[in-house]
C-alpha cells in the first residue's frame, strides 16, 4: 500500500518536479551500490 500512495503523491507533481525526484533517486541508488560494490576481502 505504501508504493501506491508513493506513486500517487508522484504522479501529482508537476513534470519538472518528477525530474527531480527520478534524479534524487538515481543519484542516491547509485551513492549506495558505490558503498556497497566493495571487495570482501
Amino acid at each position: 500500500m505504501e508504493s501506491l500512495r508513493l506513486l500517487k503523491a508522484f504522479l501529482k507533481l508537476a513534470p519538472g518536479q518528477r525530474i527531480e525526484v527520478v534524479e534524487l533517486v538515481e543519484r542516491l541508488t547509485s551513492e549506495h551500490n558505490s558503498e556497497t560494490d566493495r571487495p570482501l576481502s
